[in-house]
């Protein structure tokens, strides 16, 4: 069978679509994470980086992943139980008051706090 240059790359292009198509139709996570993170605005991506550079899911859990401490909230669905500026003062306070939580090696800056924050308010 002989296909011409023009059918040929018809043949290709259909092919890869495809490929995408299951790629994203599959379930796994990975396909559904790159979905989310690439819909996320600047400061949540940032939030993200510091999330997982921090590694928030040694404690805490976030869609059946992480959770080693029983005492730290599942984060799925905290943008439901603390609007932005709520969960801004807690950071805060958690992170630099008395009792202070050891989340971090080094204190976090504002802008760290905002950023996780938008990002927590994806969850």
């Amino acid at each position: 069978m002989h296909f011409s240059k023009q059918g040929t790359l018809t043949v290709v292009v259909a092919v890869v679509v495809l490929m995408a198509l299951f790629y994203c139709a599959s379930p796994r996570q990975g396909s559904k994470l790159w979905a989310e993170e690439a819909t996320l605005s600047e400061s949540a991506q940032a939030g993200k980086v510091l999330f997982d550079e921090v590694n928030c899911l040694m404690c805490h859990l976030l869609h059946g992943e992480g959770g080693g401490l029983d005492d730290a909230p599942d984060m799925a669905g905290v943008s439901q139980r603390l609007q932005p500026d709520a969960m801004k003062t807690w950071l805060k306070q958690h992170l630099y008051e008395e009792p202070r939580l050891s989340m971090f090696e080094e204190d976090p800056t504002d802008p760290d706090i905002a950023n996780l924050t938008d990002y927590l308010q994806t969850l």
